[in-house]
């Protein structure tokens, strides 16, 4: 999942109007403290550029303020078993 200053969202993205430009930011949340965090951040970039080189959509929208996991859990789910 994803979302806008969502904190409960794998990926938290900071950006305008919610923050100064110069200020934009992400968070990724999902790696475990025993995973080295070189390699996490270089998998999530090459798989993001190839998205734009693939010039793919996200599948699902950003996670609203007040929505909680549960809903986007479902829908992950979904995702997973259409990958089969």
């Amino acid at each position: 999942s994803w979302g806008l200053e969502h904190r409960m969202a794998s990926i938290r993205v900071i950006a305008p109007p919610i923050s100064k430009p110069e200020a934009t930011r992400f968070e990724v949340r999902v790696p475990g403290a025993d995973s080295n965090p070189h390699y996490a951040l270089a998998a999530i970039l090459a798989l993001g550029w190839r998205g734009f080189q693939r010039k793919l959509e996200i599948p699902y929208p950003p996670l609203r303020k007040g929505q909680q996991m549960k809903e986007s859990l479902r829908k992950s789910i979904k995702l997973a078993r259409s990958l089969k």
